[in-house]
């Protein structure tokens, strides 16, 4: 005899719309995380780049303003049509000096004996640079372009030395009568840029 005992519904295989929901849901959050984790790693790469592009930027500036300092000597410069000036003069936010014997300074223009140009420029808050060849040149073509050395300069002060008064003052060589073959015994320069601290360079004649 035969006997027929009724089978249970066979369970579909495959997951509910609920487990497809959840196992999406935890997906996505997963990827957000890891998203999140790459971007936060672009991002401070991206800035250890720019903040070391920043310090090599600070450290050529300061090192080339140090080197035009040490190399300035007292011999003054005859510009093209006009009034002799000289070796060194400063204000506040400008310096104008010889320079001469110096080793080779890389991206530095002047070799032998030339006037370096220092200044401010507040509107661009910017410090360039530029460079007469020679100390009598014949025109102002021989004259370099202006090149930008730092940027976001907010504020640029200059005070010399003289043991003669033993005073510091915040300008020098600007006076008719100044002598136009001295030089300060020390020059201090200090830099505010963005940086926490102001930059600072200070060379003193022996």
């Amino acid at each position: 005899m035969t006997v027929h005992i009724p089978h249970a519904r066979a369970r579909q295989a495959g997951f509910t719309l609920i487990e497809l929901v959840a196992v999406l849901a935890i997906f996505s959050m997963v990827a957000l995380m890891g998203l999140q984790s790459i971007t936060s790693l672009v991002r401070s790469r991206d800035q250890l780049a720019a903040e070391q592009d920043q310090s090599e930027t600070l450290a050529y500036a300061m090192t080339l303003l140090r080197s035009d300092l040490k190399h300035a000597v007292a011999m003054p410069f005859q510009p093209p049509g006009a009034t002799q000036e000289a070796a060194l003069i400063h204000d506040r936010t400008a310096l104008r000096l010889t320079t001469g014997g110096r080793g080779t300074v890389p991206g530095a223009e002047d070799s032998g004996l030339s006037r370096v140009i220092w200044r401010h420029d507040p509107s661009a808050a910017t410090l360039p640079r530029q460079v007469w060849p020679g100390l009598a040149p014949a025109n102002t073509t021989a004259r370099s372009p202006e090149r930008i050395v730092l940027s976001d300069v907010r504020r640029l002060t200059i005070t010399s030395y003289s043991r003669d008064d033993g005073a510091w003052r915040a300008t020098f060589g600007t006076q008719d009568n100044a002598p136009k073959s001295s030089l300060p015994d020390a020059v201090d320069i200090a830099i505010e840029t963005d940086a926490p601290h102001p930059l600072r360079v200070v060379v003193a004649r022996p």
